[in-house]
């Protein structure tokens, strides 16, 4: 129980949706964020970000409502181009509640009467496509760039206790933009101001290359007069701990994105026991050889299946090699 003057709050233990990024972000198998926080999911264009975030969202989700807390996701649509069938593959239609606004004060006004409803979960993407009533007035010859920034800041300095004091859970997606003029150093920033900077618990980056280790392929079988051929069917995305309040920030992470589907769990599974030991993967082969086992080697495609069958032997040994080994392993 962590206490505050006014209150008792019970912190509630959200997971991700993916091991490697519980491991990143608390050095434990099972959860990653803590309750009352506001979390900053930024990267580039079609790196997963969106994705990531109704992940999350769905995990707390399940998590609120475990610990007898009933409410649903506030999904906020900025950029007006969400695509809800790809959403409901994530989350249930029934559990998400959507509203599609870009103005800075309508967005913050929605999540104070979110708030007061006893709504718990709120994502907000993205910030850079965010307005300004201010903005919309002046026009395109006396455009400013300033307003969004210091609506943000005021929403945050308004609100953000709000959410600590309720025990909510705020994500802010954002997008990376370039900072001109600059020679050297990093120029990369992202849109909003600094304040969402300074007042949010947990920052993570992801980016993704087109390296081919990189790539999730699969046999292409629509075309039966050809022979089949590997297309992609996803890619890794590269995450990176840049703030955490509640563990060790800077950590790495390589979480799998099917394309269409969302995260990988299974992919991500087995690449979570190969980095707690439990699978070794034998260098320049798709083989895996496995700890605690005298098979010599076992390929890709056999480890999938028996990982996918509750009986099997590998997945129990698997089941409980996380449970024993899972805790703390990044320490």
């Amino acid at each position: 129980m962590a206490k505050t003057k006014d209150t008792e709050r019970k912190i509630i233990k959200i997971p991700s949706g993916s091991y490697g990024m519980n491991l990143m972000m608390s050095g434990r198998w099972d959860y990653s964020f803590e309750s009352g926080r506001i979390v900053e999911i930024y990267g580039h264009n079609g790196s997963g970000k969106s994705t990531t975030a109704w992940h999350i969202g769905q995990n707390a989700l399940l998590s609120y409502r475990k610990a007898g807390i009933k409410t649903n996701v506030n999904i906020c649509d900025a950029e007006f181009k969400l695509d809800e069938s790809y959403l409901q593959k994530v989350i249930s239609e029934k559990d998400y509640n959507l509203k599609r606004e870009n103005i800075c004060e309508e967005i913050w006004g929605w999540v104070f009467d979110g708030l007061n409803k006893g709504e718990k979960i709120f994502i907000v993407d993205s910030v850079g496509n965010m307005t300004s009533h201010e903005q919309r007035k002046r026009g395109i010859e006396k455009m400013g760039f300033t307003s969004v920034a210091k609506e943000m800041s005021w929403g945050l300095r308004n609100y953000g206790r709000d959410v600590y004091k309720q025990n909510a859970f705020l994500i802010f997606v954002n997008h990376v933009a370039f900072k001109i003029g600059v020679m050297f150093g990093d120029n990369e920033t992202t849109p909003g101001g600094d304040k969402l900077k300074f007042d949010a618990s947990y920052r993570i980056k992801i980016w993704t290359t087109r390296g081919s280790a990189e790539k999730i392929k699969t046999k292409d079988l629509t075309d039966v007069n050809e022979i089949a051929k590997e297309i992609e069917t996803g890619i890794v995305m590269k995450m990176k701990s840049v703030k955490n309040d509640t563990a060790p920030p800077y950590r790495l992470a390589n979480v799998p994105l099917k394309y269409g589907y969302g995260i990988d769990k299974l992919k991500d599974f087995m690449m979570f026991l190969e980095q707690i030991g439990f699978l070794i993967k034998i260098e320049k082969t798709s083989k895996y050889k496995i700890k605690g086992f005298k098979i010599e080697s076992i390929t890709e495609k056999k480890l999938t299946d028996e990982l996918l069958k509750s009986t099997s032997k590998i997945k129990i040994k698997a089941i409980e090699y996380t449970k024993k080994y899972g805790f703390e392993v990044m320490e």
